[in-house]
């Protein structure tokens, strides 16, 4: 896994970290066993440059990049802060090449050589991107990914910039690049979430042959945002039993962290992330998961760090006021029981979700 969410994580509308802030999250990185990371654009700015000088200072495993365009300055740059590797880019797609750059695939595809002879010549490891690469023609996609890797890039990435594959274009894509670049070419997959399919496309590009893939935090990045990390590193290990090699627990944890500073409000339902993941309220349901979890969780919450809820509302049935009147100690009598039932639901009715302490002490007084 490779974390963009110092770079393009920050690229949302309105996000911007403080040196602290990313100090603090480039270590927890680190902690929760991600060592591949983005740390910025030193270029941008003198504080930018700052910035990622003091991270730089983290990296053990030279896993750190910061991004820079293809000219010997920005380079230059990157290095003077004491990182050790560069990733640069450059777009490829027709509207990219056409109305942004205004040049032909020829003058572009010969702007990325010169990029990277730079780079080399300059004996710094680079990890060259093809923006929008996922809505150019497959050909073009391969003569540009073939290139970089002859002249010296240490990986190309993959971008899906503006969201657009499926999981089939994705794993095909990946696929067939993994075949024409051999087994040892570094294949990066960035994949942004427009069409609400980053994930299933992420897992896809794994399978097809992606060395790595890069996200961020909670869903930021541009737009709808990038492939979120903890959503892809939980998928990875309960489906594919993958080992990635990080804790996610402390995934977890780091990602709350990030959405605090970045001022996100994480939707109830999110994967991973969401308080009501693992809250039953159904009466079948809450009768299923009493006798295995398993029937309507699809991972133990104790992998993430977190554990199952009971609340209660119209749906609920009798199994739970039960549950808490076993767990509690309770005596009462089925009619007690069902009428506290009935209570809840009209409750509920009226959008009051009753929790596990208002139902204790409702039985606790009628068996007073």
């Amino acid at each position: 896994l490779y974390d963009d969410t110092l770079r393009d994580g920050e690229q949302t509308i309105g996000v911007a970290f403080s040196l602290e802030q990313k100090l603090e999250i480039a270590q927890k990185l680190i902690d929760a066993g991600i060592w591949h990371m983005t740390l910025g654009f030193p270029a941008v700015s003198e504080s930018e440059r700052k910035i990622v000088t003091e991270l730089a200072k983290l990296d053990r495993s030279e896993g750190f990049y910061a991004i820079a365009r293809c000219i010997p300055s920005d380079f230059e740059t990157v290095l003077e802060c004491g990182v050790k590797k560069v990733g640069t880019w450059i777009p490829i797609s027709d509207s990219h090449l056409q109305h942004k750059l205004r040049v032909t695939e020829d003058q572009a595809f010969d702007m990325m050589i010169e990029g990277i002879r730079i780079a080399t010549s300059m004996k710094v490891p680079v990890r060259f991107a093809l923006e929008d690469a996922t809505r150019a023609p497959y050909e073009r996609i391969a003569r540009f990914a073939r290139g970089a890797i002859d002249a010296g890039a240490e990986a190309i990435t993959i971008a899906d910039t503006c969201g657009v594959l499926t999981p089939n274009t994705a794993f095909g894509l990946f696929k067939d690049l993994r075949a024409l670049l051999g087994p040892d070419a570094g294949l990066v997959a960035h994949f942004h979430n427009d069409l609400g399919m980053a994930t299933a496309n992420s897992l896809m590009a794994y399978l097809g042959g992606a060395s790595m893939i890069q996200g961020s935090f909670a869903g930021l990045g541009e737009r709808t945002g990038n492939v979120a990390l903890e959503e892809l590193a939980t998928a990875l290990m309960v489906k594919f039993d993958a080992d990635i090699g990080v804790d996610l627990v402390k995934l977890k944890d780091l990602a709350y962290l990030v959405a605090e500073y970045a001022g996100m409000v994480i939707a109830p339902s999110k994967p991973v992330l969401g308080k009501n993941i693992f809250c039953h309220e159904s009466g079948v349901h809450v009768q299923g998961i009493m006798r295995n979890p398993a029937t309507y969780e699809p991972y133990p919450p104790a992998l993430i760090g977190s554990e199952h809820q009971i609340h209660f509302g119209k749906h609920s049935g009798i199994s739970g006021i039960q549950h808490v009147a076993a767990a509690e100690g309770l005596a009462a009598s089925d009619a007690d029981m069902r009428t506290i039932l009935n209570k809840v639901k009209l409750l509920g009715e009226d959008g009051h979700s009753s929790t596990r302490e208002e139902i204790a002490k409702m039985l606790a007084e009628v068996q007073a």
